[in-house]
């Protein structure tokens, strides 16, 4: 559906309202509406890693920036020294995968399922979530990692004592 000249919206990423043209553009590149300000620092951060091998993605981008928007304390391209992953919410110990297509056939579920087990002995859930996901639903998913950054959070603090409800 082409949108009216009227019709507004708002920045998925940020949140400020998106209309006329910007909105025109938006769903021409996007299933979902991103200002030009955010579409511009997700190219921005794309850019710092064209050099990589497996280099990231504008939605990941926009994932970050929107996680970031959302006072979630999240890392791109985060490496642990052994693997890589595209963000890391390190205060949760979530690791987060955006991944495409290719990840649905066995062999690469085999070898992600590796990678998450030695994440796993290390305390840390990874999310694999797909583009195709993200694009059609990228508030739903922004909305769901940030429940969870937040249960990461608290069950972090529960073990230490320093969320103690009991008032002691």
């Amino acid at each position: 559906m082409e949108p009216t000249n009227k019709e507004v919206s708002n920045c998925v990423v940020c949140d400020s309202p998106v209309s006329g043209k910007e909105l025109e553009d938006s769903l021409k590149k996007h299933a979902f509406h991103v200002c030009y300000k955010c579409q511009r620092k997700a190219t921005q951060k794309i850019d710092e890693y064209k050099y990589k091998i497996n280099s990231p993605t504008e939605i990941q981008a926009l994932l970050y920036y929107a996680l970031l928007d959302r006072n979630i304390d999240a890392e791109f391209e985060y490496s642990d020294g052994k693997k890589s992953v595209d963000i890391a919410i390190l205060p949760s110990k979530i690791y987060i995968e955006i991944d495409g297509m290719y990840h649905t056939h066995a062999e690469q579920i085999l070898r992600d399922f590796q990678r998450e087990y030695y994440s796993f002995k290390n305390g840390y859930l990874t999310l694999h979530i797909l583009n195709k996901t993200l694009q059609e639903h990228f508030r739903s998913v922004v909305k769901a990692i940030k429940e969870i950054a937040k249960m990461g959070s608290n069950l972090k603090n529960d073990k230490d004592g320093t969320n103690d409800d009991s008032g002691h």
